[in-house]
C-alpha cells in the first residue's frame, strides 16, 4: 500500500514526469524502486527542542552504526539520474521545533544542517516537513524558510517543503514568499497507512467525491476485507468499507487514471511514501507511475528490469521434493516430476536384475 502526495504547480513550473519518493529508515542498499525516482527523499532528520540535529532512527542511521543514509544515497552510483535530498521533520505539538521564533536558534540549527546534509555530496539539498504550524509561529517559520534557502544556496544546496492537504486551514500559516522560489513543494493529500482513527482524503480536497470518501474521519487499517462491503469502482479504483474502516485497491488502471488527473490539471508530478512499503525490492507500483509520467528514461540511462513476484511461500526440503527446496507455485509440479524420476529409478534397478540395460 502507498501514500500518494501530489506534488503542487501554483508556484512553480515542472516538466510533468516529477516521481519523488520518500524513503523512512530502512536498509536501501539492494532497493531497485529507487530507479523509477526523478526525486529521492531519505527521512532522517528530526530537530530537538535546543535546536541540536537529532537523527529519528539512530540505532539505523548513524554513520557509525548501521549506516542507513549512506546505504541510501550510495544507490546514487547505480542511478545517477535521481536528484536525492535529506527529510528533515519537525512538530510544534512534539514541542521539538518551538524555537523557531528565536533568531539565534533558527541561525544554529541551520548551521547544523548544511553541516549534515554536506556529509553526503550524493545529496543536492533538504526536505522540510514541519507539522502543526501555528499564528503564534508562522513569522517564525516564514524566516527560517528564508534562511535556510539562503544557507543551502551559499553551498549549491537545494530546498524543498511539505504543505498540509487543507489549504482553506493553513495557507495563511505556512505560505511565504520563500515557497515560490523552490524547486517544487509537496502537497500531502492521501493518507491511508493508519490503524487509528485519521483525517484521511483520497486526492481530496482536490476534487469532490461521493461517500464514504467525503467523510473527513474514517479509520483505515490492514484488516480483512471481506469483512467490509465491496463498492462499486470509483475513480478507476475499487474498494470495500464499513461503518469504521475503508480498503481501497489499486489497479494498473487505476493508478493510471490517477495520474491521467494530475497532468490534467498541470500539477508537476506525483510522490509516493514510502518506498519501504511501496516496495523496496518490488517497484512494479512505481514502474506503472513512470511508465506514464515519464515512459523514456534518462539519456544512457535504464530503468530497473522487472522482477519477479515475492509474495510465494517456500516449501521445505522433502523426500516428496527429491530433497530440493522449491517457491510454493512449483510444488505439485516438482512433486510429480520428483515422483516419475523415483519410477524410473526403480524400474532400471529391478531391469538390472534381469538384464534389462538402460
Amino acid at each position: 500500500m502507498a501514500r500518494y502526495l501530489l506534488t503542487s504547480l501554483s508556484v512553480v513550473c515542472l516538466l510533468l514526469e516529477s516521481r519523488v519518493c520518500f524513503a523512512q529508515s530502512n536498509d536501501y542498499s539492494t532497493a531497485t524502486s529507487i530507479g523509477f525516482c526523478s526525486h529521492a527523499v531519505y527521512i532522517a532528520v528530526v530537530p530537538t527542542s535546543r535546536g541540536a540535529v537529532g537523527l529519528i532512527n539512530s540505532a539505523n542511521d548513524a554513520d557509525n552504526l548501521l549506516g542507513g543514509i549512506k546505504k541510501f544515497v550510495n544507490r546514487k552510483t547505480v542511478y545517477p539520474y535521481v536528484e536525492m535530498y535529506l527529510g528533515v521533520v519537525g512538530s510544534v505539538p512534539a514541542g521539538n521545533i518551538l524555537w523557531l521564533t528565536q533568531a539565534a536558534t533558527r541561525q544554529s540549527f541551520i548551521s547544523l544542517l548544511v553541516s549534515k546534509v554536506q556529509e553526503y555530496p550524493e545529496m543536492i539539498g533538504v526536505y522540510l516537513d514541519f507539522i502543526g504550524i501555528t499564528s503564534a509561529y508562522t513569522n517564525g517559520y516564514t524566516s527560517f524558510c528564508a534562511e535556510l534557502k539562503t544557507a543551502l544556496a551559499a553551498k549549491n544546496l537545494k530546498l524543498i517543503t511539505a504543505l498540509p492537504w487543507d489549504a482553506n486551514s493553513n495557507v495563511d500559516l505556512y505560505f511565504n514568499p520563500t515557497l515560490p522560489t523552490l524547486p517544487f513543494n509537496v502537497i500531502k493529500t492521501h493518507e491511508d497507512m493508519y490503524s487509528t482513527t485519521t483525517n484521511t482524503h483520497p486526492i481530496s480536497p482536490l476534487f469532490a467525491m461521493a461517500a464514504p470518501f467525503d467523510s473527513e474521519l474514517k479509520t483505515i487499517s490492514l484488516l480483512f476485507g471481506s469483512t467490509n462491503t465491496v463498492a462499486a469502482s470509483q475513480s478507476g479504483e475499487a474498494f470495500a468499507y464499513s461503518s469504521s474502516t475503508f480498503f481501497t485497491y489499486n489497479t494498473p488502471a487505476a493508478v493510471t487514471e490517477k495520474l491521467s488527473f494530475v497532468t490534467g490539471i498541470n500539477l508537476a508530478g506525483v510522490a509516493v511514501y514510502s518506498l519501504d512499503q511501496a516496495g523496496s525490492t518490488n517497484a512494479e507500483m512505481l514502474r506503472q507511475v513512470t511508465s506514464v509520467l515519464a515512459p523514456t528514461p534518462p539519456t544512457s540511462a535504464a530503468y530497473p528490469a522487472a522482477e519477479p513476484a515475492t509474495c510465494s511461500t517456500t516449501i521445505a526440503a522433502s523426500p516428496t521434493t527429491c530433497n530440493l527446496s522449491v517457491r510454493e507455485e512449483y510444488g505439485t509440479l516438482v512433486g510429480e516430476y520428483c515422483a516419475n524420476f523415483k519410477a524410473v529409478a526403480s524400474y532400471i534397478t529391478e531391469g538390472a536384475n534381469c538384464g534389462v540395460v538402460a
